[in-house]
């Protein structure tokens, strides 16, 4: 694994360096999704959704992955940059903090969740190749030929063993979902406005599912290989798939962005 990129006295860690590439991308992305006249509006929501972003994947990992360990010293909490972050958290907190603010601005947010989407997988998908040059979020073990060693996470005394890439596993799924859905955005599959953020909320969902299947490391609570992102990535899928299901009544109104 390659943890850190090493120039002379300069370290700089992978994980942060590809987590910060994946938001700007994604930043960048949403921002070009938006009308000109709406970009002001654009730039305080994404400002608000980051910061919480931020705080929610720091708090879901203290709380539900190593609340024993901060317990010991509060202070921990705040050392950001020993890492620990939780991707469900940052997108829970960073979504109804935008969404919050944005309710209070617009009269229609849906429009402003389509164009959000797309940069979340972005963002999603760049960042897990943090989680893979990291060595984190690895998986079970396997006799592929595309296993990966992950050495920095193998106890003391024991073989090395080759395992599921998990974290590339999600990549390439974020990836093809986001290829298809620009295709049926283009294609104007999508009836109504809202459609697309909660189609790619399932997608990704289900992604998340079959990542956490594979996934061997530590992350808290569990019951057996039911951890508390895959009961979070269940839940997602029932209410987008329920929201899709249900559907809502296209109107001019409705459409209008």
């Amino acid at each position: 694994m390659y943890p850190a990129i090493v120039f002379g006295t300069l370290v700089i860690p992978t994980y942060y360096l590809l987590i910060s590439l994946g938001s700007w991308l994604g930043v960048m992305w949403f921002l070009k999704r938006t009308p000109p006249e709406d970009e002001s509006l654009a730039i305080n929501t994404t400002l608000i959704g980051l910061i919480a972003g931020f705080a929610g994947a720091r708090l879901f990992h203290v709380i539900y992955e190593a609340p024993a360990y901060y317990a010991k010293d509060i202070r921990l909490v705040f050392e950001v940059w020993r890492g620990g972050y939780v991707y469900y958290g940052g997108l829970i907190l960073g979504v109804w903090a935008a969404y919050s603010y944005l309710k209070k601005r617009t009269l229609y947010v849906e429009p402003w969740l389509d164009r959000a989407s797309l940069p979340l997988a972005l963002a999603y998908a760049v960042g897990r190749l943090g989680c893979f040059f990291n060595g984190c979020c690895y998986g079970r073990v396997c006799e592929m030929p595309w296993a990966v060693k992950f050495p920095s996470h193998i106890g003391f005394g024991m073989a090395l063993l080759p395992r599921h890439p998990t974290q590339l596993y999600a990549t390439i799924l974020e990836m093809l979902a986001i290829l298809v859905l620009i295709k049926l955005e283009k294609q104007r599959w999508f009836r109504w406005k809202g459609q697309l953020f909660w189609t790619w909320l399932c997608v990704h969902a289900t992604n998340r599912i079959i990542m956490e299947f594979w996934r061997d490391d530590d992350r808290g609570f569990a019951m057996g290989r039911i951890s508390v992102s895959m009961i979070v990535s269940f839940a997602l899928l029932a209410w987008s798939g329920w929201t899709l299901y249900k559907g809502k009544p296209a109107s001019k109104k409705a459409i209008a962005r």
